[in-house]
């Protein structure tokens, strides 16, 4: 069985890229973007600190805390979708292949996460309660701009700059084509500060007779807008 951390401020305190590293063999500067994200995306005031979420390290899946871990083969699917992701944005020279090339720093990476089974389905409020993130829904709202992140045919943000085609880019949209019904949003203002827009990708993924919904998120910095 994978081993889960809750992720709480002692966690996010530690050298929690030493973790993810360790954990699921990411290369060094890739588990220091996850580890960036995590620690600005939970402790910078957006999370709601009464709803915890727990990581397992060695898959690099984020999961609602009352949520038990899917299946190997969907654990295995989402940490190659979050591998593959990292070195995709490595070929395009960004950060995070969900915030592309055009955040200001490449400090940020890709994250995989997994609710299990639920009302995920275009419903971005449901998305942000189930991560932790419910304030945006809440008196906050008002204060922050939630919209949709339009995706080529094979998953990908249509924002990104491609290169000519290359290995990881091709497998990226294979380990997508798994995901049903995938959608993505952004949201930039409210809580979040200093530029920082956090990215959602998701959809349903089914094995077997094992089906929920699962993605990725990250954040990137857009200062001027």
């Amino acid at each position: 069985m994978s081993a889960i951390l809750r992720l709480d401020d002692n966690q996010l305190n530690k050298s929690l890229s030493n973790t993810l590293s360790s954990a699921s063999g990411l290369p060094d500067v890739s588990a220091i973007s996850i580890a960036n994200t995590l620690s600005k995306v939970y402790s910078s005031g957006a999370s709601n600190k009464n709803t915890s979420v727990s990581l397992v390290p060695s898959h690099l899946i984020l999961l609602p805390y009352a949520v038990s871990p899917p299946s190997l083969q969907i654990q295995m699917h989402l940490r190659d979708l979050i591998l593959t992701a990292h070195e995709g944005a490595n070929d395009l020279c960004c950060g995070s292949i969900l915030a592309g090339q055009g955040s200001e720093t490449d400090e940020y990476g890709d994250i995989g996460f997994w609710l299990g089974d639920g009302p995920y389905g275009d419903n971005v409020p449901e998305v942000l309660n189930a991560i932790g993130l419910e304030c945006f829904g809440g008196d906050r709202a008002s204060a922050s701009t939630i919209g949709r992140i339009s995706l080529t045919p094979a998953g990908l943000p249509e924002s990104l700059w491609p290169p000519p085609p290359d290995p990881s880019l091709s497998k990226l949209k294979d380990l997508l084509s798994a995901l049903d019904n995938k959608y993505a949003f952004f949201v930039k203002g409210g809580p979040f500060t200093g530029g920082v827009v956090l990215h959602v990708l998701l959809g349903e993924v089914k094995f077997g007779e094992e089906h929920g919904w699962g993605g990725i998120l990250s954040i990137g910095i857009w200062t001027d807008d």
